[in-house]
Formats: C-alpha cells, structure tokens, sequence
C-alpha cells in the first residue's frame, strides 16, 4: 500500500507531524495528492515549523518581526489602544513579545515565507557580503567594540526600525504629496523604548551580559550603510535642491529598499537612470512636488498630534545618541 492510498482525511494529518518547513517543502513536491493534502497549512503550523529548531531561520525572532513590522506598525497607528499594546510588548516582551502581537495580527503565511527567501537571496546576503567587510571584525578582536559584532543581527534590526516607524520617516511626505491626511506615527518615547528592548548594550543597561548592540549598529549605519547611502542617493535625480537633505535622510532609512543601495553599489551601478529602488524613487517624486514650506509642514504639521512626539526625528544614529545621553 501506497502512502498517497491512504484516505485523505488521513494525509491531511501528515504536515502536523513535520519537524521542519524542509520537510513540508518535500511532501509537497513527492505527488499531486500530497500536494492537495499539504499545501494550505494553517498558520500555527506555519509558525511552528518555522521556529522549529530544525529550520534554522535566524536571527529569531528577528527576521520574522522584521517581515511583519510593515503591517503591525499600520495597525498600531490607528488607534490608541492599538499604540498602547504595541507599546506594551515592547516593554514587557521584548523581541518575542513583538513577534506574538504581530503574528496575532498577521499570522505567518507560506507567501511570507517565499518573500524571506526571496528576499534573502537577492538583498540580504548580497548586503552583508558588502557590509560585513566594511565595518564587521572576528568577535575575539581586541578591540571589538571598533567593529560591528554581529552584522547579520544589526542588519535585520535596521530594516525591523524602518518598517516599524515608517510613518515617521516617509509616510508625511508620501501623504502630503498625494493629498491624504498622513497617520499620527509612533511616539518617540515607543521608538525610543524600541532600541532600548531590542538592542541591548553595557553602555545603555545593566542588564545586556556583554552585548554591545547600540554600538554595533552605530558602526553598521556609519562605517558601512550610511557611506554607501549617501553615495548612492546623490545620484538620484532631484531638482529642487531645498529637499535634498530631507530626501537623503529619510531614504537612508527606508529598509529593504535601502539595503538594495547597498546591493546596487556592490554590482557597481548607481542609482541614477531609473535603477534605484521603487520606493526611492516614488520618496523622491513626492518631495520633488513639494515647495519647502509645504515639505516642512508635512513633518511638522500633518504628524503633530497629543500622541505624537515625533517633530524632531532626525535619524536612527541620533536616536541611539539620545539614549545613551538619558541612560
């Protein structure tokens, strides 16, 4: 007798008793009958294989938060109490008491999965092989604290603060230039606590054993990122030179599509002539359509709110520097 014989109220067990996402992947493609029975896995087995020890996906949670971080931020912003929870687990849960609200929001799903592979292979390894180098360095270096530690770690948290404060750092611009009321983003103090739970540091906490995150992302953004950013979006075609700074400072923090910079400086291209990512491009449109006066009231105004305290941001490095400063 067959496996694909038996009934398939029986075959459709067969996915719960899986150790890994590698193993569902091989039940899928054995027949067109396992794949009838195995294909539309619910999300708490989804989510158990993909944290299953065996899958190996790392860093955890934090790639799987930073999947997510786009859709939990939109819905954290549209209400009080939406903001207080993702408030809440920050605080108390840390990392993986982000990733339980975010999954409870938007559950795992095998396109999201697709899309980590996807985008693994064409931004983030080619990334870190260009920025690893740049300012990275052995752990048991005697300077450690000169170099980057973990640069896989730093690069997944960068991309989680974009996409998390998102509505900080372009969404003001992209609203205003398209005539839509642009959402009260997250407060600073959210932001703030954000670092604090999530990049752990001797220098910020006591209680960080012997991390030195803050650090480590400091000499990601100023030794590797940032460089290239800035050489990257100066080719960018902007005409009215009074956006240029807004502009370089907001798409240096757009995530992924900042991170495709840094893929498009190893392949020797720069940004000009079309070649810089969508959203990018889409940024340098809308403040483009915007005079001075307007682009300033877009920061200023159209954010200013009782739960907002936002005005000021500048970037993630002057982020970090305030909390060293109020540790």
């Amino acid at each position: 007798m067959l496996l694909t014989d038996l009934p398939l109220d029986i075959l459709i067990l067969i996915p719960e008793h899986l150790e890994s996402l590698d193993d569902l992947h091989a039940i899928i493609l054995t027949s067109r009958v396992l794949y009838f029975a195995s294909s539309k896995p619910s999300p708490s087995l989804i989510r158990r294989l993909a944290t299953s020890a065996h899958t190996g996906i790392q860093p955890y949670p934090h790639l799987f938060i930073a999947i997510k971080a786009r859709v939990l931020a939109d819905w954290a912003v549209q209400s009080a109490a939406n903001r207080e929870s993702l408030h809440t687990a920050i605080i108390a849960g840390g990392p993986q008491g982000v990733l339980d609200l975010a999954l409870s929001i938007s559950p795992l799903t095998l396109a999201d999965l697709v899309f980590l592979r996807t985008v693994r292979l064409t931004v983030l390894d080619p990334a870190l092989a260009v920025l690893d180098p740049m300012c990275g360095g052995p752990p048991d270096a005697p300077a450690v604290i000169t170099v980057c530690t973990n640069v896989p770690l730093s690069m997944i948290n960068y991309w989680i603060y974009c996409d998390l404060f998102h509505h900080t750092i372009a969404a003001p611009a992209l609203c205003r230039a398209a005539r839509v009321r642009a959402p009260v983003p997250l407060s600073n103090s959210t932001r703030l606590k954000w670092i604090y739970q999530f990049l752990p540091d001797l220098n910020s906490r006591s209680d960080a054993g012997g991390d030195f995150e803050l650090l480590d992302m400091l000499h990601l953004l100023g030794d590797g990122l940032l460089k290239i950013a800035v050489i990257q979006l100066a080719t960018v075609p902007l005409a009215r030179p009074g956006a240029r700074d807004k502009f370089q400072r907001c798409a240096s923090h757009m995530g992924l599509a900042s991170l495709r910079l840094v893929v498009l400086h190893a392949e020797g291209m720069n940004a000009s002539a079309g070649r810089a990512p969508d959203e990018i491009r889409a940024l340098a449109t809308a403040m483009e359509s915007l005079d001075d006066a307007a682009l300033m009231e877009a920061y200023l105004t159209d954010t200013s709110d009782d739960e907002s305290e936002d005005d000021d941001w500048v970037s993630f490095e002057t982020d970090i520097y305030s909390l060293f400063r109020h540790s």
